[in-house]
C-alpha cells in the first residue's frame, strides 16, 4: 500500500533522501518544480507497504490524495569565511588596513590562451530578510577563475559546491554544498571549474569589483538547475 503523502526531507539520511541525492537530475525538474518520474519517487519511499520517511521529515497529516508529495529543501547553514575552510574552493582576499602589499596568486587563473582579462563592477541588491533564501541554480567558469572584491562594507554570502564523483555524472554535488558569511573586508577567488552561486548580498546595495577571463564563447560560464536547497545564516 502506497503512503498517502510523500514528504522528502533533504536534510536527513532516509531511503527517499538517499535516492534523490543519488539521482537528482533524474527525479527533479527545476523548471516545473515537480518530479519527472513520480512513480520512481513513490518507489523510493515504499518499503514493505509503508513509507520509510522518518518522523523527522515532518510528514504532513493533512494530505488526502494518494501519491501526493512535497519536497522539503535541504538546509545549509552558513559559517564564517576563513582562508582555511574556503581553501578547497579558492582563495580568500583580505583587505588589510596596515600599509603594505599582499599578493593573491589565484586571483587571475586562466586556462585558455585566447581569453582576455575582464574587469567589471557589479552592484547587487540585498536578498529579502523575511523570506527563506532558496537556491535553485549554480554556475561555474570552467576555464577561468572569478574574483569578487567588495567596494563597500557589506555582509555577503559565498555559496559553493564541489563536483559530483565521476561515477555519478557531471554537475555539482549538492549534498556537500558549503555556505560562508563574508564581511566587507573580504573578497574571494573561485578557482576555475568551481561551482558557486551568484553574488548574494545580505545588507545594502553591494558594489563589487569582478575579475575573470573571457573569450565571449559559451565556455565563459555555465549555469545548471539544481535540487533546491535553503541557505540560513545567524
Amino acid at each position: 500500500m502506497w503512503p498517502v503523502r510523500h514528504e522528502i526531507c533533504l536534510s536527513c539520511s532516509c531511503l527517499s533522501c538517499s535516492f534523490l541525492f543519488a539521482f537528482p537530475y533524474l527525479l527533479w525538474d527545476a523548471e516545473s518544480g515537480d518530479a519527472r518520474y513520480p512513480a520512481l519517487l513513490r518507489w523510493a519511499t515504499q518499503t514493505d507497504g509503508d513509507s520509510t520517511v522518518p518522523e523527522s521529515c515532518n510528514r504532513s497529516p493533512d494530505a488526502t490524495r494518494p501519491g501526493e508529495y512535497r519536497i522539503v529543501p535541504r538546509i545549509v547553514v552558513a559559517q564564517p569565511l576563513t582562508p582555511e575552510v574556503f581553501a578547497p574552493f579558492g582563495e580568500v582576499i583580505v583587505i588589510e588596513h596596515a600599509p603594505g602589499r599582499t599578493y593573491y596568486d589565484q586571483a587571475l587563473g586562466n586556462l585558455r590562451q585566447t581569453a582576455r582579462p575582464s574587469v567589471s563592477i557589479m552592484v547587487a541588491q540585498p536578498v529579502p530578510s523575511d523570506t527563506p533564501l532558496v537556491i535553485k541554480t549554480l554556475e561555474r567558469h570552467e576555464y577561468s577563475s572569478q574574483t569578487f572584491i567588495p567596494v563597500a562594507d557589506v555582509q555577503w554570502l559565498v555559496i559553493v559546491s564541489p563536483h559530483l564523483h565521476a561515477s555519478q555524472g557531471p554537475g555539482p554535488d549538492i549534498d556537500k554544498t558549503k555556505a560562508f558569511i563574508a564581511n566587507g573586508q573580504q573578497g574571494v577567488t573561485y578557482r576555475p571549474d568551481t561551482w558557486h552561486h551568484g553574488l548574494t548580498v545580505l545588507e545594502g546595495n553591494g558594489p563589487f569589483a569582478v575579475f575573470m577571463w573571457r573569450d565571449d564563447s559559451s565556455t565563459d560560464e555555465e549555469f545548471v538547475d539544481v535540487l533546491p536547497f535553503e541557505v540560513r545564516w545567524p
